[in-house]
């Protein structure tokens, strides 16, 4: 076997994890764009109705926690509901009229 041949299975297997990666880093950012255009929608329309930020983020995390994992069990561990809760709560106050 020549230096060629060995890598060519190497080489489609590398081409092979570079296409999944770039699949997924890509449905990756526009699942998070699509939850900060979410956020931002959600934030401008109960605010716009009188909501207070803390009225807003309490409906925020009550969407959250809903589906949230519990500790013994998920598809993901529970830390990542936490750092989607506290990103969502970010962006809330961000986007939050200040003028209110």
């Amino acid at each position: 076997m020549t230096d060629s041949q060995d890598n060519l299975p190497h080489s489609s297997l590398s081409a092979e994890l570079e296409l999944a990666l770039r699949g997924a880093t890509s449905r990756a950012l526009n699942a998070l764009h699509s939850l900060r255009m979410a956020v931002h929608d959600h934030v401008r329309r109960e605010s716009s109705r009188g909501a207070s930020l803390n009225e807003i983020n309490d409906g925020l995390r009550s969407m959250i926690e809903a589906p949230s994992p519990k500790r013994d069990h998920g598809d993901y561990p529970a830390e990542r509901a936490e750092e989607v809760m506290k990103q969502v709560l970010k962006w809330s106050a961000g986007f939050y009229p200040r003028s209110q």
